[in-house]
């Protein structure tokens, strides 16, 4: 089903500060740099609000609420060093209370700590109010506004660990989340995407970008590496997933540390034809996370045991 979502970007950077909308969700996304600009961009979120502070790089993460956004932000910039980002989510047309966004802050904090990605730094984990249902219902149904449009800020924090796998030996089997699903991943299994294939782990995650690139000619190399952030990696998360800087690409090959795919033959462009290499670094640790995006762009997979 199609969907609307409109974009409203302050400065020069579309990448940069922005406010989103979706149906009735407005979500936030401020950059610490422009701290010099936060009344003016937070100026529509002195309302009731769910937030996360995040740090890509560190993976750290904090989950909280607020009944006026911009003082709030106000007071974490003063007294938390270690985020980058701030990603705010409010009802435009009122319709979330402090109760419902005290409800959201305990539902956020649940699935961002099932899904550990990120370290959570809060000092103590939220708690859900007593709410009526006809609230719980309301806020149920922000949350499924929220979550698609957090990952479209590049808010990462509710990508899944879990795996749904169609088939394994083409045989269907029922998968679980969490370690179940990772045991699916584990050894030398190969797995199809669309069909294609068989690749290898890491091989199927060039196959599944190349595809991307395919699917959406036009994306940008910022489009790109906002779409798979090196926060996708998880442990080994200390290289660019996509990494248009080849050439130090090429010296940790030359230390004996290949961490891309570096033959001139999977050398991919973006649309706006700025080569690349991808990070080769899978495990079935950090796989799901892939196999969730290929399941967000409605795509088939399927793991094979050897």
């Amino acid at each position: 089903m199609a969907k609307t979502i409109t974009t409203i970007v302050y400065g020069d950077d579309i990448f940069g500060s922005r406010s989103v909308q979706l149906n009735i969700c407005s979500a936030l996304v401020f950059k610490r740099e422009d701290e010099s600009h936060l009344k003016e961009y937070t100026r529509s979120f002195k309302t009731p609000a769910v937030y996360v502070l995040l740090n890509k790089k560190t993976q750290e993460a904090y989950i909280g609420q607020t009944d006026d956004f911009q003082v709030r932000l106000q007071q974490h910039i003063a007294h938390k060093e270690f985020w980058e980002e701030a990603f705010a989510f409010t009802a435009k047309d009122g319709s979330i209370s402090v109760t419902e966004t005290k409800y959201l802050e305990a539902e956020v904090y649940q699935l961002a700590d099932s899904v550990k990605h990120y370290k959570l730094t809060n000092s103590q984990i939220p708690q859900a109010p007593y709410i009526q249902e006809v609230q719980r219902v309301n806020a149920d149904e922000f949350l499924e506004l929220m979550k698609p449009l957090a990952l479209f800020t590049g808010c990462d924090i509710f990508i899944k660990k879990g795996l749904h796998v169609k088939t394994v030996a083409n045989k269907p089997q029922i998968a679980a989340e969490g370690s179940t699903s990772n045991t699916a991943l584990e050894g030398r299994v190969r797995l199809m995407l669309n069909g294609n294939g068989p690749f290898k782990k890491n091989q199927f995650v060039h196959a599944f970008i190349k595809e991307y690139i395919n699917k959406y000619p036009s994306v940008t190399i910022k489009e790109l590496k906002e779409r798979f952030p090196m926060s996708l990696l998880g442990k080994w998360g200390r290289w660019n997933l996509i990494e248009d800087d080849i050439a130090a690409a090429k010296k940790l090959r030359e230390k004996g540390n290949t961490r891309h795919f570096l033959k001139d033959r999977d050398v991919l462009r973006s649309g706006d034809n700025v080569p690349f290499v991808v990070c080769s670094q899978w495990d079935k640790d950090n796989l799901p996370n892939i196999l969730s995006l290929v399941e967000d762009e409605g795509w088939s997979y399927s793991v094979l045991n050897n």
